[in-house]
């Protein structure tokens, strides 16, 4: 990344994206396959790093295709078939990559500038620096959700 105080602005989000990358590695089987927090565990995980593009996507970008049906990935529908970890992290991996260069893209300038692809698919006002923190903050929301699963089953959660 470029711009050095963009890049500090999304060090919340690296540490979350390796965090969850980690519980993807942790997680017991049973776990992956079971329902925690209202959803699958494998459908949280998805949804989170689907999320990384509906977040960035801005006009213009390449289509982005998730593992899923959108519906699945933006948990409308609860999916059906367990989506495997390594298919996971391999999504995971693209939506990094797309990610940062969304945030590779940022000028100062743009960070309290309209979010052009994110306002329109959210249908309200939300500028680049709300993204920026929503990367990180929302992939935090399902790490928490999905270690507690790790805890309740007497394991070691990752923080």
């Amino acid at each position: 990344m470029s711009n050095p105080q963009i890049a500090a602005l999304a060090q919340s989000f690296e540490r979350a994206h390796g965090l969850f990358l980690q519980f993807v590695d942790v997680c017991p089987d049973d776990l992956w396959a079971s329902t925690f927090g209202g959803w699958p565990v494998w459908q949280q995980v998805a949804h989170t790093f689907g999320a990384y593009d509906y977040f960035t996507h801005q006009e213009g970008d390449a289509p982005f295709t998730p593992l899923c049906s959108r519906e699945v990935v933006g948990l409308t529908v609860q999916g059906t078939e367990v989506i495997s970890k390594q298919a996971i992290k391999e999504f995971a991996t693209q939506a990094k990559t797309r990610a940062d260069a969304y945030l590779a893209r940022l000028t100062l300038n743009d960070l309290t500038k309209r979010n052009v692809g994110f306002s329109n698919a959210a249908g309200k006002e939300l500028d680049h620096a709300f993204t920026i923190g929503l990367l990180a903050t929302h992939v935090f929301y399902h790490l928490g959700t999905c270690d507690a699963g790790l805890r309740e089953r007497g394991l070691p959660g990752l923080y």
